[in-house]
C-alpha cells in the first residue's frame, strides 16, 4: 500500500476523531463512529474497509457547520459522468450531460428557459450558468433531445443512449406479445439447472434486461422473484439493492441460494437471536446500513453479485431516508411495489431520488393498482419519474375528476386511454396459468345482539350526522378527505380514551348518550377516523372503555365464528380419528384476535397467531405451522411473503380498508402449492360497516378493469377477477364509479340514517 494511501486513511481517522468532538455526526450513527474514533485515539489503525465505512459517516455528517474539511476517501469510486461530445456546437448551443450527482444537466441561453419548465427541469445556478436538472430515464432523455432538435446541442454519450432506449422501447414491448416468438438465450449461468423458465418468465427476463426501468406485473405465485434472479444474472449486476416488505426480508437469500446458479454475497440486516427458538432479529438502522454498504463496496470475497436486502419501511428514517451510495448500484430491485403508491408519502419520494444513482430498477407486483388507477404515480416516479412526472398537482389536473370538495375529493378519472399507455409503456402483465383449484367466496351474516345495537346506532348516527349534506357537514368531509390524503391507510388510531363509561360496565355504556358528551362537539378528521374504525371494531364484540380497558358488548360474530368452524371441519373429534382441518383467520384488530384465541381454546383446537405481537403461526421458512389448527393472522402483518397453503380454508373475522391489503392477504392460501379447493368466509354484522367495507372492497376493483380494458386487457389477467353473480352469495358488482375508502361508507350511511344524500 502506498505512503499516500496510508496518509488518506490516517486523514479519514483524524476528521472522524474530530466530528464526533465536535457533535457533527448524525445521532442514528453515533454509535459506530465513536468505536472507530476510539479506535484511532488508542493508536489503532484502520483497515482500508473500516477507513472507506468512516469516510462514507463523514459524507452524512454535518462537517460544515464545524469548520472540518472532508478527506479524500480512501481508494475512491465516484460515479462516471460522462462528458458532451466534442465538436459542432458554440458557447450558445444547448448541452446535454449526466452530471456528478448522476441527473441528467441541460445547460442552454435563456431562450431555453421555458422549454426546460414545461420538462418538469429544476434550475439551480453554478457560476455564471443555470443547469437545468432532470432524473436521468430514457423518458426524459428523449424528451430532451427531441425539444432541443435542430439547435445543434452537444449531448453526452450516456444521454444519447438513454434516448436511444427510449426509442427501442416500441421493439421491445413488441417482444411481450403472447403471439411474438419466445426470445433466444441460454440459461446456463442464470439459474439452476433443476429450474426451467416459463415462458412468460423468459420474457420477463428478456424485459427487464434491456430496460433501465421496467414494471412486471405478474400475479402471485407466477415467479417473479425467480425471473428477477435470472436477470440481474443475465445483466451482470455486481451491486444489487433489495426493497421489500419487512415480512419478506429474510425470504429472498432463501430464493436466491435455491434458485441462482450463480453466488451471491447478500445480507438483509438479520441476525440469529440469542434467545431460543425465537429465529432472527433486525440490527438497528445504522449497522444495517454499515453493513450493507460493507458487502456492496468494501467485501473482497468474490461472488459475483453483492446484494443488500432493506425492508420499505427503514426508508422513512435516518440514515436511509437520506442515504446516497458512493458509488452507483447497479440493479434496484423493489419488491412489493404497490407499497410505493402514495403520492405524499416518504417511500415513494425517498425512492425517486434513487433515479440518479440506480442503473436498472425493477418493480415486482401482483397488485400494480391496488386502488385507483391513480395509484400508479407513486410506483412510476420510484421507477421513472419521466414517464408521469413528479408533480402530484399536475398528474391529478390531467387525470382525475375532482368533486365539489376540493382537489383531495376524486371522483372520477379522466383521460384513460393515455393514462393505460403510459402505464403499459414499461409495464409486462403475462397471462399466467397458475393452474390453481376453485375458490369459493361466501358471506355468513348475524344480527348484533339488542344492548350492542342500540351502542353501534349512538355513535353511528351522530358520525353521519356530523358528515350530513350541509355547509358544516360538507367542510368536515372536505376535513376527513385532506386527512386521508396525508395520512392514507397507514394511519392507525389508539382505540380508546373518553367514548364509554368510567368503570366499563356494560350496562353503564347501554345507557350512554353522545349528546351529553362534551368532546363529542367538537369535530375532526381523526375523531371521525376514530369512530369509524369503532364502529367496525364494535362489530367484533369488543369496545374499549376510558381506563383502556376492553369491554365485551357482544357475542354475535364469536359465536357465528363457532359455527363457521364446525361447518368446515375445523373441530376435535371426540377419538380422535379426525384431525382438524387446519384454517386461518384474518382479522384487523388485536381484540378480534382475542375473541378468536377464546373460541379455539374453548373448542379444544391448538391457537397460534402472525401479528405484530407473536409470530408462532410461521416456520423459520415463513410458512404455517405444522403444529396448531387454527392461526390467527392480523391482515397487514401476515399479507405478504408468507406461505399459509397447508389450510384450505380461510374466514374473515374482520376486514380492512385496503384493497391490495386484502388481495394480497387471499393469495396466501390460494397460490402455488395449494392443491385443494379454497373456501373464503366474510363474517358480516348486518346492517352495520362490515357491509359497507365489503361492498367497497368488491366494487374498488370495477374501475382497474376500465383502465385495463382501455388498453385491450383482460384484467383476470393481473389477478381482478369479479366472481360470477349468484343470488346464495352477496357479491357486488362494480359499478364503473370511483370508491376511495370511505366515500362508499359516507354515501350509504347518510341515506339509511335519513340524512340528506348528495345527488
Amino acid at each position: 500500500m502506498s505512503q499516500g494511501h496510508l496518509d488518506r486513511i490516517a486523514a479519514v481517522g483524524r476528521a472522524l476523531v474530530a466530528a464526533v468532538d465536535s457533535g457533527a455526526v448524525p445521532y442514528s450513527e453515533i454509535s459506530r463512529a465513536a468505536a472507530y474514533a476510539s479506535m484511532v485515539r488508542r493508536g489503532g489503525n484502520l483497515s482500508v474497509s473500516q477507513a472507506r465505512a468512516c469516510h462514507r459517516i463523514l459524507t452524512r455528517s454535518n462537517l460544515a457547520a464545524v469548520g472540518i474539511p472532508l478527506p479524500p476517501a480512501p481508494e475512491p469510486d465516484a460515479p462516471h459522468a460522462a462528458s458532451p461530445q466534442s465538436g459542432g456546437h458554440s458557447g450558445e448551443a444547448p448541452v446535454l450531460r449526466v452530471l456528478a450527482d448522476g441527473k441528467i444537466g441541460a445547460t442552454a441561453p435563456y431562450a431555453y428557459k421555458d422549454t426546460f419548465k414545461s420538462l418538469g427541469g429544476k434550475p439551480s445556478k453554478e457560476g455564471k450558468t443555470w443547469v437545468w436538472r432532470f432524473a436521468a430515464t430514457p423518458t426524459n432523455a428523449a424528451k430532451l433531445v427531441n425539444a432541443l432538435e435542430g439547435s445543434h446541442a452537444a449531448v453526452s454519450e450516456r444521454v444519447t443512449a438513454l434516448a436511444a432506449e427510449h426509442h427501442r422501447k416500441d421493439d421491445l414491448l413488441a417482444l411481450l406479445d403472447e403471439s411474438a416468438p419466445l426470445p433466444e438465450f441460454a440459461t446456463a449461468g442464470l439459474v439452476k439447472p433443476e429450474f426451467e423458465l416459463w415462458d412468460h418468465q423468459r420474457r420477463s427476463v428478456e424485459f427487464g434486461s434491456h430496460a433501465s426501468a421496467s414494471l412486471h406485473a405478474i400475479p402471485m405465485g407466477g415467479g417473479k422473484t425467480l425471473a428477477t434472479i435470472a436477470t440481474v444474472n443475465r445483466t451482470e449486476g455486481k451491486r444489487v439493492v433489495i426493497v421489500c416488505p419487512s415480512k419478506v426480508r429474510g425470504v429472498w437469500p432463501r430464493e436466491v441460494r435455491k434458485f441462482s446458479a450463480q453466488g451471491w454475497h447478500i445480507v438483509s440486516g438479520l441476525k440469529p437471536s440469542r434467545r431460543a427458538r425465537k429465529g432472527f432479529v433486525s440490527l438497528n438502522l445504522a449497522d444495517r446500513l454499515h453493513e450493507a454498504e460493507a458487502c456492496l463496496f468494501d467485501c473482497a470475497c468474490g461472488a459475483p453479485v453483492h446484494a443488500a436486502v432493506i425492508n420499505y419501511e427503514a426508508l422513512a428514517h435516518a440514515p436511509w431516508s437520506e442515504w446516497r451510495p458512493p458509488a452507483r448500484i447497479d440493479v434496484a430491485i423493489y419488491d412489493e411495489i404497490h407499497r410505493a403508491k402514495a403520492h405524499n408519502g416518504k417511500i415513494s419520494k425517498n425512492l425517486a431520488k434513487w433515479v440518479d444513482f440506480t442503473n436498472r430498477r425493477i418493480g415486482l407486483t401482483g397488485t400494480p393498482m391496488p386502488q385507483t388507477p391513480l395509484d400508479c404515480f407513486g410506483i412510476f416516479r420510484a421507477l421513472d419519474p419521466g414517464i408521469f412526472g413528479v408533480s402530484w398537482t399536475l398528474f391529478r389536473s390531467q387525470y382525475a375528476i375532482t368533486g365539489p370538495l376540493g382537489d383531495y375529493h376524486i371522483v372520477g378519472v379522466k383521460n384513460i386511454e393515455d393514462l393505460a399507455a403510459k402505464f403499459f409503456s414499461i409495464t409486462y402483465r403475462p397471462t399466467v396459468d397458475l393452474k390453481l383449484p376453485a375458490i369459493t367466496d361466501v358471506t355468513r351474516e348475524f344480527d348484533l345482539e339488542a344492548p350492542a345495537r342500540k351502542i353501534y346506532d349512538q355513535i353511528d348516527t351522530e358520525l353521519w350526522a356530523d358528515l350530513s349534506d350541509t355547509a358544516e357537514g360538507k367542510a368536515k368531509v372536505a376535513a376527513l378527505a385532506d386527512f386521508l390524503a396525508e395520512h392514507g391507510e397507514t394511519w392507525e388510531p389508539q382505540i380508546g380514551g373518553g367514548f364509554f363509561g368510567q368503570d366499563g360496565d356494560l350496562a353503564k355504556i347501554t345507557e350512554w348518550d353522545m349528546t351529553e358528551r362534551e368532546d363529542s362537539k367538537t369535530v375532526t378528521a381523526a375523531n371521525v377516523m376514530v369512530r369509524l374504525l369503532r364502529l367496525q371494531q364494535l362489530t367484533g364484540g369488543t369496545v374499549t372503555d376510558d381506563d383502556g380497558e376492553k369491554v365485551r358488548v357482544s357475542t354475535g360474530k364469536a359465536e357465528l365464528l363457532a359455527e363457521v368452524l364446525d361447518e368446515v371441519g375445523c373441530v376435535r373429534s371426540e377419538d380422535s380419528t379426525q384431525e382438524p382441518e387446519p384454517t386461518v383467520v384474518f382479522c384487523r384488530f388485536r381484540s378480534d384476535l382475542d375473541a378468536v384465541e377464546e373460541v379455539a381454546k374453548a373448542g379444544g383446537l391448538r391457537y397460534a397467531e402472525v401479528s405484530g405481537r407473536r409470530t408462532d403461526g410461521l416456520t423459520l421458512d415463513s410458512e404455517m405451522n405444522p403444529d396448531v389448527d387454527i392461526v390467527g393472522v392480523q391482515i397487514q402483518s401476515g399479507g405478504t411473503g408468507v406461505d399459509l397453503t397447508r389450510a384450505r380454508v380461510m374466514i374473515w373475522y374482520s376486514l380492512g380498508y385496503s384493497l391490495s391489503d386484502y388481495l394480497q392477504a387471499r393469495k396466501r392460501v390460494h397460490r402455488p402449492g395449494q392443491e385443494r379447493p379454497v373456501v373464503s368466509v366474510h363474517l358480516l354484522a348486518a346492517g352495520t360497516a362490515d357491509m359497507e367495507v365489503y361492498e367497497g372492497l368488491e366494487s374498488r376493483q370495477s374501475l382497474i378493469n376500465t383502465v385495463m380494458a382501455a388498453h385491450g386487457i383482460d384484467a383476470s389477467v393481473v389477478g381482478f377477477v369479479a366472481p360470477e353473480e349468484d343470488t346464495t352469495e352477496r357479491w357486488v358488482e362494480g359499478r364503473g364509479e370511483v370508491v376511495l375508502p370511505f366515500d362508499r361508507l359516507i354515501k350509504n350511511e347518510r341515506a339509511r340514517v335519513g340524512a340528506p344524500v348528495a345527488s
